[in-house]
C-alpha cells in the first residue's frame, strides 16, 4: 500500500481486522509506514491498497507475529521494488 501525508506519497503495510493473536474483537485499521521516524498520530492520511500479502491469522506468541509482520514488509518492499 501507498500513503499519503503532507503532500508526499510513502510505502507501507495495514492490518485490516481484529486481533486475534490478543483475544482482540475491536475491528481496526492498523497502518505501519516504512522508513518512517515522525509522529503523525491523529493526523489524517490517505491509504491506497495495492495487494493482499496474506490472511488474518493467529499466532502462538507476541514472537511468533512480530516474525511474520517482519516477513510481511519484506513481502511488501519486494512488491514495491518489482
Amino acid at each position: 500500500m501507498t500513503v499519503e501525508w503532507n503532500g508526499r506519497a510513502f510505502q507501507g503495510v495495514a492490518n485490516i481486522g481484529y486481533s486475534p493473536t490478543f483475544d482482540d474483537h475491536q475491528f481496526t485499521v492498523e497502518v505501519h509506514i516504512l522508513d518512517f521516524k515522525q509522529n503523525i498520530y491523529g493526523q489524517k492520511i490517505k491509504i491506497n491498497f495495492l495487494k493482499r500479502i496474506r490472511d488474518e491469522a493467529k499466532f502462538a506468541s507476541l514472537e511468533a507475529l512480530t516474525a511474520q509482520i517482519h516477513r510481511d514488509i519484506a513481502v511488501a518492499r519486494g512488491i514495491f521494488n518489482a
